[in-house]
C-alpha cells in the first residue's frame, strides 16, 4: 500500500517482470559495477519507461563500449 501511495520502489533486487522488479535488479547491477547487466535488465522495460532513461542508457552504453575498447587494446599490447 505504501509503495503504491508514495511512489516508492524496491531497493533490493526482486524477481519478476514488473517495472519495479526490473529497476531493482538494474540498480543492483549498477551498484556492483556491472553496467552490461544493468543495460540488459533495462532492455526488458516497456518502451515508454525506457524512453525516460534514454540519456542514461546512451551514457551507460558509451561507457561499456569504452571499457571494452580499453580491454581490447590492453590485450593487443600484451600479445
Amino acid at each position: 500500500f505504501l509503495m503504491a501511495r508514495l511512489g516508492a520502489r524496491s531497493v533490493t533486487p526482486r524477481e519478476g517482470n514488473s517495472v519495479d522488479a526490473i529497476l531493482s535488479r538494474a540498480e543492483a547491477a549498477v551498484k556492483d559495477g556491472n553496467l552490461g547487466d544493468a543495460l540488459g535488465e533495462i532492455g526488458g522495460l516497456p518502451d515508454p519507461v525506457k524512453a525516460v532513461l534514454d540519456d542514461w542508457i546512451a551514457d551507460a552504453q558509451l561507457r561499456v563500449d569504452a571499457l571494452s575498447a580499453v580491454r581490447d587494446l590492453t590485450a593487443q599490447q600484451t600479445n
